[in-house]
């Protein structure tokens, strides 16, 4: 509830629901929030979201804040590391020190999943988005966390389908996408 009602107060280029009515009682929870329009469809993965989006949650981070940590700050990258088992990807990861600076912004941590819709429209304006389940929001994560998340989300059929998947094939092209991005594969990764 605390995102949503702090969201609503920031000019953003994309809707989110608005809270209507909350109660938090022993053993439970209300949380009514506000339609986001009958016209909205599920956004389709095949496309990538603007720059704008990213961008915009990104900025979310307070004014000041740290734009950098160091590698070991990141809860979960040892274990991360220790369970890439893609030759490629593990390279990238074994090159990541632990006093390494990784750029971090705020992410929706989420975007990856059904989560964006956006009205029809005949070419993609960030202003006909609307993103909802903000509930994994955080002020400080990897600067590509969103990117990454919604590039894993347009092959998670790929990912839980039944016939083998070629990892290698995936991991080489993770790494050629996130290329060009600030910090390249190593902040991808």
């Amino acid at each position: 509830r605390e995102v949503l009602d702090w969201l609503a107060q920031k000019a953003l280029p994309f809707a989110v629901p608005q809270v209507l009515a909350y109660e938090n009682a022993e053993g439970w929870t209300l949380l009514r929030m506000s339609a986001l329009g009958h016209k909205l469809r599920m956004h389709d993965k095949a496309q990538d979201l603007p720059c704008a989006i990213y961008e915009s949650i990104a900025a979310l981070r307070p004014p000041g804040a740290a734009t950098h940590l160091p590698a070991s700050g990141f809860k979960g990258l040892e274990r991360a590391r220790i369970q890439t088992t893609t030759q490629s990807l593990r390279a990238v990861a074994d090159s990541i020190r632990p006093d390494d600076p990784i750029a971090v912004c705020a992410a929706h941590r989420d975007i990856g999943s059904e989560n964006v819709f956006q009205r029809p429209c005949p070419a993609p304006q960030h202003e006909s988005f609307a993103i909802i389940d903000w509930e994994y929001f955080t002020l400080c994560a990897p600067a590509l966390t969103d990117r990454v998340g919604f590039w894993l989300g347009r092959r998670h059929r790929i990912f839980k389908g039944h016939a083998r998947v070629d990892l290698d094939a995936l991991a080489h092209s993770f790494l050629a996408d996130f290329a060009d991005a600030p910090g390249g594969g190593k902040a991808a990764v």
